[in-house]
């Protein structure tokens, strides 16, 4: 930094020589364009006093030139010879006034270049002051700057220089406590390595205690697969038994459903036609009440087709079947016709009614229903969809018959 502003410093000094310098040589230029000048007039002067001095002196030859072939004859009239020479004396004369004119003007163009060479010299003049104040003031400031810039490099190398000096302490400490704590790592690398040995040494005990146990283990282990073994054997032994015995009694039992179901068949004929009827159904529909009526066997249909509580849930899902247009529906109604006789004959009493609508009966709501809940339609019954059933004990409607309206 301090290099370049005094490498500025004298840049800039060079170039306000430079600007004298070129200055000082137009000024003499202007000089010898003026001295110039002045000696052509007095160049001037001098040829005019040399002509009236040599007038006289010129005046014969000037004459004799005039006319050289022809000789003045002895008593000619001096008036013509006077009046020759005036003629030449004038055309000098205008000669010289015109070269006076010229001359005139020329230094009429002189002192006008001279006017405005002046005019420049002096524009010069005050901008080569100005240049110079402005380059001398540049010049101060760069040298205060320069001087500046001397004295915080100084005070930035003795700061460096500080810090340097305190690197240097911290890194001979580092350098102390580096070799301290290999030092130490040392002893206690040469401390793990005893106490790896060590470990090594117990493992290796542990292994072979391990090893033994682990032989143990296999001879026990080969002990339990071979009672193992014998304990498949005779439960495959005993199941194998158990599956002749279930086989057996599988038999006995078919042959007593086939015994029972003949009883039954003829103690429920009507019952057993039902029964075959309703497996004949698709399965989709008989699942339908599976959860109510159970199709095992025919003791099973009907024992579950003899409970009360069922006999809602067997109505509703006849209904649904109903109105998805099954042709299965009529089988279920018939099946369920049949459940109401088990209930009222297992409680030896008329419990449960089918209710019998007619066609044109007037829409009652608390006997009829259009869509599986109360309404409020009127008319008369036009088509009975499904009959409801009420409970003679309790004497209330179970369900109401769902029917059409018109």
């Amino acid at each position: 930094m301090d290099d370049s502003k005094e490498e500025m410093v004298n840049m800039m000094e060079t170039g306000s020589q430079k600007d004298v310098s070129e200055k000082d040589i137009k000024k003499a230029e202007m000089r010898q364009l003026v001295s110039d000048i002045l000696q052509e007039d007095d160049t001037i002067s001098l040829l005019r006093e040399s002509l009236q001095k040599m007038l006289p002196e010129m005046l014969p030859r000037l004459l004799q030139e005039t006319s050289p072939h022809e000789p003045i004859a002895n008593g000619e009239n001096s008036s013509e010879l006077e009046k020759k020479l005036q003629n030449q004396i004038d055309l000098l004369t205008k000669e010289r006034d015109k070269f006076k004119g010229d001359f005139k003007q020329e230094q009429e163009a002189r002192a006008d270049d001279i006017r405005r060479l002046e005019a420049e010299l002096e524009q010069e003049r005050q901008d080569r002051a100005e240049a110079i104040s402005r380059l001398e003031g540049e010049r101060d400031g760069f040298k205060v700057e320069l001087e500046q810039e001397r004295q915080d490099r100084a005070e930035a190398i003795s700061r460096l220089e500080g810090e340097r000096d305190g690197f240097k302490d911290k890194l001979e400490q580092e350098q102390q406590d580096r070799a301290d704590a290999i030092s130490r790592l040392e002893g206690e690398r040469d401390g793990f390595k005893v106490e790896l040995e060590q470990e090594r040494q117990a493992r290796a005990k542990d292994i072979s205690r391990l090893e033994g146990e682990r032989d143990g283990f296999k001879d026990k282990l080969e002990q339990e697969r071979q009672a193992r073994a014998k304990d498949i054997s005779r439960l495959e032994g005993e199941r194998d038994g158990f599956k002749d015995k279930l086989k057996k009694e599988q038999k006995d039992r078919v042959a007593d459903i086939k015994r029972l179901e003949g009883d039954l068949s003829q103690r429920f004929p009507e019952g057993w036609s039902i029964y075959q009827k309703f497996l004949a159904l698709p399965k989709k529909d008989r699942e339908r009440v599976a959860n109510y009526l159970y199709s095992d066997d025919f003791a099973s249909f009907i024992t579950s087709g003899s409970q009360f509580c069922s006999l809602e849930s067997i109505w509703t899902k006849i209904l649904e079947t109903k109105r998805d247009g099954s042709e299965s529906a009529t089988t279920l109604w018939e099946v369920f016709r049949y459940c109401v006789r088990l209930v009222n004959v297992a409680r030896g009493k008329e419990l449960i009614r089918i209710l019998e609508p007619n066609i044109g009966d007037k829409y009652d709501p608390n006997k009829h229903s259009t869509n599986g809940t109360n309404s409020s339609a009127q008319g008369k019954v036009q088509e009975i969809i499904l009959p409801g059933f009420e409970n003679l004990v309790k004497k209330r409607i179970e369900q109401k018959s769902n029917v059409r309206v018109g």
